[in-house]
């Protein structure tokens, strides 16, 4: 993870998921799109909350219900703002 001016942006993202989850006991997996596609398919066939970094220059898909994205960079504070909405709407 590389964090810069307050901007999320860089490999990985594990690590800043970690460290901006929404609510205890929620979970939203953070994606790379395009880059993490097939698990992004895999995260809608079991109705999972995601939510879709975007890289820069690429288009962001159309989005299924339990979905939200970003385009990269983004503060951290939209993402987690981003997954805490989906974490109150798709409790788990």
């Amino acid at each position: 993870m590389i964090v810069s001016s307050g901007a999320v942006t860089g490999e990985p993202v594990t690590s800043l998921v970690r460290s901006i989850a929404p609510a205890a006991g929620a979970t939203v997996e953070v994606l790379r799109w395009p880059a993490e596609a097939g698990r992004r398919a895999q995260l809608a066939a079991r109705a999972r909350p995601r939510v879709l970094l975007v890289e820069p220059g690429e288009l962001p898909p159309p989005l299924d219900p339990e979905e939200d994205w970003v385009r990269l960079p983004v503060p951290a504070r939209d993402l987690r703002a981003r997954r805490a909405r989906l974490a109150r709407r798709y409790p788990q």
